[in-house]
C-alpha cells in the first residue's frame, strides 16, 4: 500500500472516529456501536491499529461521563 493511500485511509478513519464521538455525545449508543464495529473491521483490514486505541478511548470517556451523570 502506498503512502498516499495510507494517508487517505487515515483521514477517512479520523472522520469516522469523529462521527462516532458525535454519536456518543448525542446519546445514540446503538448506532455508535454499529459504526464502531464497521470501523474496526475496516481499520484492521487496512492495518491501522491506532484506530482501535482511539475507539477504546472514546468508549471509555463515554462510560465515564455516563457514570458521572
Amino acid at each position: 500500500m502506498d503512502e498516499q493511500t495510507q494517508n487517505d485511509q487515515g483521514a477517512e478513519f479520523d472522520g469516522r472516529l469523529w462521527d462516532i464521538s458525535r454519536l456518543l455525545r448525542t446519546g445514540d449508543v446503538e448506532r455508535a456501536r454499529v459504526e464502531s464495529a464497521l470501523l474496526l473491521a475496516d481499520a484492521e483490514a487496512a492495518g491501522h491499529d491506532w484506530v482501535a486505541d482511539q475507539l477504546l478511548d472514546q468508549w471509555a470517556a463515554q462510560e465515564q461521563s455516563r457514570r458521572s451523570a
